[in-house]
């Protein structure tokens, strides 16, 4: 895989009206807490805490939650280790899926651990699929 993780990876339709069964989008942080000298900075702590309840309460029937990134990870599964996380996102439930994060790191991370590509994406995909009740691209 030549790009970095995203919806290309996932290879499932989304849908693109307000209100239509499918997947929705949210944050770890919900405010962006500027720009570091690598990146983006963590999350602030003030701003998830905040929102995250009222955020995830409006999101009906959510059978699937993709924890992208290690901080999304570190909030949900009190996991430390992005790489562990992802090579042991069956031990993870049904309802939680660990990714790496889609910047020009996820693409470095992604070549140094090709088990990925071969092993957790075509579950991802499956995981999707199912969650969004079967549909294909």
């Amino acid at each position: 895989m030549a790009s970095a993780p995203g919806k290309s990876m996932i290879q499932v339709k989304l849908p693109d009206r307000p209100g239509a069964p499918g997947a929705r989008i949210t944050r770890a942080g919900f405010c962006y807490p500027g720009k570091g000298k690598s990146g983006d900075l963590p999350p602030r702590p003030e701003c998830g805490p905040l929102w995250h309840d009222r955020v995830l309460a409006t999101l009906h029937d959510c059978r699937l939650t993709l924890l992208v990134g290690s901080y999304a990870q570190a909030h949900h599964l009190k996991t430390k280790n992005l790489t562990d996380a992802v090579r042991d996102f069956r031990a993870q439930g049904p309802g939680f899926f660990p990714l790496p994060h889609p910047s020009w790191r996820g693409a470095i991370w992604m070549k140094r651990n090709p088990w990925f590509e071969s092993d957790v994406v075509p579950a991802l995909r499956a995981a999707v699929r199912k969650a969004l009740g079967g549909n294909r691209t």
